[in-house]
């Protein structure tokens, strides 16, 4: 009987939560899956000249900023040096945009200097991700 009241308790705090999903996307990322899809919202916001596929290996500082350069592990991209180049740069671009990355103090001081990878993956002309 105590675990039906519970539930009943806290369902009208996660109906509460639910209402107020534009305001949650404001507050800052306090978990690694809350960091990653903040980043994909803000890459979808960019448009990208060529499609193609590249995996970013990268870390952040306590504060949010990277840390160095983000590193390419992996990259299906136009097999011509200037497509490619272009494709780099786009995605480099927009990557850069990002940051720094709105983040509570908890989960930087448990990211800070730890390898993060991204994967993104971009189909067509002039397509989003």
């Amino acid at each position: 009987m105590r675990r039906a009241r519970r539930f009943f308790v806290l369902a009208p705090a996660f109906g509460a939560l639910a209402l107020t999903g534009a305001s949650a996307q404001a507050a800052p990322a306090n978990s690694l899956r809350e960091l990653m899809a903040s980043l994909d919202l803000c890459l979808k916001k960019s448009s990208f000249a060529r499609p193609g596929e590249i995996t970013l290996y990268f870390s952040l500082r306590q504060d949010g900023t990277l840390f160095g350069k983000p590193r390419v592990t992996y990259l299906q991209a136009p097999l011509d040096p200037a497509g490619r180049r272009q494709f780099l740069e786009s995605v480099a671009s927009a990557f850069d945009s990002c940051f720094p990355a709105q983040i509570t103090t908890k989960l930087g001081m448990a990211i800070a200097g730890r390898p993060l990878s991204m994967r993104i993956v971009l189909r067509g002309p002039d397509t989003a991700i």
